[in-house]
């Protein structure tokens, strides 16, 4: 595994430590934990997909799956409550390029759910077809192109001492509080796995730790991540 992948986020925080819940630090960090899974997640297709065989390549769907509605899932958070909020601050080309490039990747994120859906049969799809594994690479590489110099031009625009100069205090919290409700609608049993599996255990208390005790401790690991637990084989950390 790639050491660029294996980073912890955490690392990025000026002690190392968990922020505290509401702040710039949380946000930014918050903003780096979705881009790491983003990024494990497209690797691990890449990685998996030589390894597939007809006995999990069912499993192997639903994991590309989750993914793209993961990917699909962070844009329209981002479009609906992150770009709003900070509109007046961002350079206004930048805003621009990364709204388009939104647009853009989505005819990608088609193919590969149109591709995934083919190996099964279905009224619209009487004939299945074989399963390649170049063609997932080649699919997911094309996304990859296209999405991973997007993530890195977010990333180099919120910085901790971006927001911090712009002022940005309250304008952070009112973006993770809308933002964590936002993600409490998308399925606990399908989404949340994706998300906690492609993050390393230490990292995990930045989605975690916003839960009520019963949720973290129990729900989580003892249902949630049970139920698929066959999809999340193929993800980049995948034991709790």
């Amino acid at each position: 595994m790639s050491d660029q992948y294996n980073a912890s986020i955490l690392s990025m925080l000026p002690d190392g430590k968990p922020p505290v819940p509401g702040s710039i630090e949380h946000l930014v960090s918050g903003l780096h934990m979705i881009h790491s899974v983003i990024r494990r997640g497209t690797e691990s297709i890449i990685r998996a997909a030589p390894t597939v065989t007809e006995q999990n390549l069912k499993e192997f769907k639903e994991y590309i799956l989750s993914y793209i509605s993961n990917v699909i899932s962070h844009h329209d958070h981002e479009e609906e409550i992150f770009f709003p909020i900070l509109k007046e601050h961002f350079p206004p080309s930048l805003l621009t390029r990364l709204q388009a490039e939104h647009h853009d990747l989505h005819p990608s994120l088609d193919a590969l759910t149109a591709l995934v859906n083919s190996w099964f049969p279905s009224p619209q799809n009487p004939t299945p077809t074989p399963y390649n594994p170049q063609q997932v690479i080649d699919a997911v590489n094309k996304i990859k192109t296209l999405f991973f110099p997007h993530l890195e031009a977010e990333e180099e625009q919120c910085t901790i001492e971006w927001f911090r100069s712009k002022g940005l205090v309250k304008e952070s919290k009112d973006i993770l509080d809308k933002m964590n409700a936002a993600v409490r609608k998308d399925s606990p049993v399908f989404a949340l796995p994706f998300i906690v599996f492609n993050l390393r255990p230490e990292e995990r208390c930045l989605i975690l730790d916003d839960m009520p005790w019963p949720v973290r401790k129990v729900l989580v690991p003892m249902v949630f991540c049970k139920w698929y637990s066959s999809y999340w084989q193929f993800a980049w950390f995948n034991e709790w």
